[in-house]
């Protein structure tokens, strides 16, 4: 993603030193879905999902892996496929990806907009669930291709909501 142009340095460009291909492209298909998302590379400045993923996915690790969690957690969609989990009620907490900014919110002044974020995809996705619809969203749009589905599973990742929230 390259450095700021307000900074200086000897080692680290300002601009992209290398252009994306379709081998290792620049955006996952889950954000090609979420135009306003910033790819998973961007560690640097407004929009660095990628330094906060580096942050976030070691706790998450942790709690995926708590002795008294481990039996009843999964992560979506690469333990569970790009689908629900399975039935097995065993299964209680299900690890996922989110884009706060999916949905469109309006702060006070004395708010903390990523704060408002959080609470307002949490409530979404609860009330989601209590109407029936986050199995869809776990499934992912139905217009993936089976190429993609694999790809998304064992490699990608997805945004939950990406191409499914109304």
């Amino acid at each position: 993603m390259g450095l700021p142009g307000h900074r200086q340095s000897a080692t680290l460009s300002s601009r992209k030193t290398h252009a994306y291909d379709q081998k290792t492209p620049e955006r996952r298909h889950c954000e090609a879905w979420l135009p306003r998302s910033q790819p998973c590379w961007k560690l640097y400045t407004t929009g660095s999902v990628g330094s906060q993923s580096l942050m976030g996915i070691p706790v998450l690790k942790a709690l995926r892996d708590a002795p008294e969690l481990a039996a009843q957690t999964l992560v979506w969609p690469f333990e569970t496929g790009l689908g629900p989990p399975p039935p097995e009620p065993s299964w209680q907490i299900i690890l996922a990806e989110v884009y706060p900014s999916i949905l469109k919110i309006e702060t006070r002044k004395d708010e903390i907009k990523d704060a408002v974020q959080v609470e307002t995809i949490a409530r979404h996705l609860a009330a989601r669930d209590a109407r029936g619809a986050l199995v869809e969203d776990l499934s992912g749009p139905k217009s993936l291709s089976a190429e993609v589905r694999a790809m998304v599973e064992a490699e990608e990742g997805w945004i939950l909501g990406a191409g499914t929230f109304e």
